[in-house]
């Protein structure tokens, strides 16, 4: 994000934040939904279960 718009260090932190806590991607190592500034790896969601296409993903989805 710091490479292709111009925001700083903080700004690009709480947008991560917002977009990991909302479920569009998760750390793969730990189970808290915050992003943090190292070499923590992440892992997209698949665009079905995206929250923004607003249903309910049943168990069985999983």
């Amino acid at each position: 994000m710091m490479k292709n718009m111009d925001i700083d260090d903080q700004e690009a932190l709480r947008v991560a934040h917002l977009m990991a806590s909302h479920g569009y991607f998760f750390p793969i190592d730990d189970h808290c939904l915050t992003v943090k500034n190292d070499n923590t790896f992440y892992r997209f969601q698949t665009p079905y279960f995206w929250p923004s296409n607003c249903w309910e993903p049943e168990n069985t989805d999983y």
